[in-house]
């Protein structure tokens, strides 16, 4: 009788220590877990600030170019409007 109640005792025994292996595994896991989250939210805000510069870079750009287009058109009317000036005077004085 006193070897089947060590049996009993020893099942017991070994499902509380399988319970706290499993435990333990679980504690680990969140640790774990907590760690990849802190990660994850790190690497969040370093793109989300990432982008922010890119924003405002592109935006700087896109000014940029802007502004360079509006100088090459104003350019280009002043060159035609010396070429029409040019041609006019070549008319006017072909015409006398």
């Amino acid at each position: 009788m006193n070897t089947n109640k060590d049996d009993k005792i020893k099942l017991i025994q070994d499902d509380v220590n399988t319970t706290i292996e499993v435990m333990n595994n679980n504690i680990k896991l969140i640790t774990n877990r907590d760690v990849e989250l802190g990660q994850l939210e790190d690497s969040t805000e370093y793109l989300q600030e990432e982008s922010h510069r890119f924003q405002k870079t592109a935006r700087k750009v896109k000014n940029k170019f802007c502004c360079k287009n509006i100088m090459n058109k104003t350019y280009l009317a002043l060159l035609i409007l010396i070429l029409l000036i040019v041609i006019i005077i070549i008319i006017a004085s072909v015409r006398k």
